[in-house]
């Protein structure tokens, strides 16, 4: 019987060092049936969450193959698929809960998860997995793999740029220059922004964001955009206003403290990002209440594949902005190492398991 190569999450780490991940070619090829459908395997991203799953600040079960951030090709379909077939090129929104429920049909199917590829069962560092008919979405013809595998993240902080209430020419602030991150300045442009601030500690993650108007790098190094005080920097660039509209795109507790406090009058603070499983939040109430904060959390991305899509396919996210390293399967266990402790400049890797499928 024909098997399949894959990686495997053998042990997770102590939450400072990564576990076990396990490269293997002799993995069970799984088999589709009713909604689901089998893809082939194009390239895959390695989220943020999958590092915390690999370092242990996030829990998931061992032996699961991770792997979220995918896109591919149609290989076998179940016997109640009828909108998919072999030979598709598909993308897959990761969070599968179940089609029925109530609050997938109110468009907040992230609240009633199910099931989520790469977490719940096997995902795309891997050459086939599977997917469920509803949440598997064709690609246009024109728009590559590596374009479609990068639509998740996209996805993401689109929701969290939605929920931050971004007004016309206003101020908005995003605090963390990661991957997501830096789109999410171009997100907050396209919805009208007038000036997007990023915070972030690594000039080299500041630079690769192109919709930031300004660049805070509030580390310890050597910088190009110093800043020693962000809430003035914001103040001054800002009218004497802290911001409305504040998205906190990492899951550090640090800068969640520090992300709340740049919210002004009538602001909205939008945590986003996956905390460790301990992570707390505390804030003084009644400054929050006298100047009427709103804190919001944004949970993965229910409804925001169409839109996404259309950014992509039009330019006004670029992937290649993201997908700074590349790794085959066997890979894998380095490049999520060098992506956890940004050597080399790394701000995300990409996984070639089928590459350009044909």
């Amino acid at each position: 019987m024909a098997k399949m190569r894959g990686v495997v999450l053998v042990r997770q780490g102590d939450g400072k060092h990564p576990g076990q991940l396990a490269y293997r070619n002799d993995l069970e090829i799984p088999k589709p049936s009713g909604k689901m459908v089998r893809i082939r395997t194009a390239f895959t991203g390695v989220c943020g969450s999958d590092v915390s799953y690999v370092y242990g600040k996030a829990s998931v079960d061992a032996g699961r193959v991770l792997g979220h951030e995918t896109a591919g090709i149609v290989d076998a379909v179940g016997e109640e698929v009828v909108s998919l077939k072999p030979g598709m090129r598909v993308v897959v929104d990761p969070v599968q809960s179940d089609p029925k429920s109530p609050w997938v049909q109110r468009g907040m199917g992230n609240v009633d998860l199910s099931s989520v590829t790469g977490i719940s069962y096997d995902g795309g560092f891997a050459e086939f997995f599977l997917s469920h008919e509803h949440y598997t979405h064709p690609i246009p013809r024109e728009m590559s793999f590596e374009q479609a595998a990068g639509l998740e993240p996209f996805a993401c902080g689109l929701y969290a740029v939605n929920n931050a209430d971004v007004e016309p020419n206003g101020c908005v602030v995003i605090f963390g220059a990661g991957p997501i991150a830096n789109a999410m300045c171009d997100m907050a442009k396209a919805k009208g922004a007038g000036t997007v601030v990023l915070v972030g500690t690594r000039d080299y993650r500041l630079d690769a964001a192109r919709g930031a108007d300004v660049r805070l790098n509030i580390g310890k190094g050597p910088t190009r955009y110093p800043c020693g005080d962000a809430a003035r920097a914001i103040k001054e660039i800002n009218g004497g206003e802290l911001a409305r509209s504040v998205i906190v795109a990492t899951g550090s507790a640090s800068a969640i403290e520090q992300g709340w406090e740049l919210g002004g009058r009538a602001s909205t603070v939008v945590l986003f990002g996956l905390m460790s499983d301990g992570t707390t939040f505390t804030h003084k109430c009644q400054p929050a209440l006298f100047l009427d904060k709103t804190l919001r959390y944004s949970w993965l991305a229910p409804n925001t594949w169409p839109e996404v899509m259309a950014y992509v396919k039009n330019g006004i996210l670029k992937v290649e902005d993201m997908h700074t390293h590349r790794a085959g399967l066997d890979g894998l266990a380095p490049a999520v190492e060098t992506q956890a402790e940004r050597r080399d400049n790394c701000i995300k890797y990409l996984i070639e398991v089928g590459g350009e499928l044909k």
